[in-house]
């Protein structure tokens, strides 16, 4: 039985707490190191965690479990690449340009203007998962088989 309009609201806000719960502990670790550019490094989280909610809280079937495990095989592949490529590297210059521009003042300013904004972000971008989470659908389709066929090519 799919999940009612409340569960699914439910989950919805568990979702967004969890990515502003991974957003709260990055931003602070970005003042002491003065890159806001961190956040780049848990986008994915942003999207998958939220996800994960989804899929346990609603009970997913395996049709949304499969979908939940291509996520996080993106999401890691994402995370590591763009901790490596710029690991010791700095502060990326698009987020320098932002702090020149949101002087004085920007530590906290980043907090909302990169962390949050992200976090919500990420958020709205792991909807899809709460409708295949919640949809009630469980008999795989040919359209299932595209899309995972398409996103494990991407990888």
């Amino acid at each position: 039985m799919a999940p009612s309009a409340v569960e699914l609201a439910v989950a919805a806000g568990i979702g967004l707490s969890i990515a502003v719960a991974i957003a709260l502990p990055t931003w602070l670790v970005s003042l002491t190191r003065r890159d806001a550019s961190l956040a780049d490094r848990v986008w994915s989280a942003f999207i998958t965690a939220p996800a994960a909610c989804y899929v346990v809280s609603l009970g997913g079937d395996a049709r949304a479990q499969v979908m939940l495990a291509i996520t996080l095989v993106w999401a890691l592949r994402l995370g590591v690449h763009v901790t490596v490529r710029n690991w010791g590297h700095g502060e990326d210059p698009r987020y320098q340009a932002i702090r020149a521009r949101n002087q004085p003042g920007f530590g906290l300013k980043s907090l909302w203007l990169v962390f949050l904004l992200q976090a919500v972000l990420g958020w709205v971008v792991s909807w899809p998962m709460l409708a295949a989470s919640g949809g009630g659908r469980s008999v795989w389709s040919a359209w299932d088989t595209v899309g995972a066929t398409l996103a494990a090519g991407g990888l």
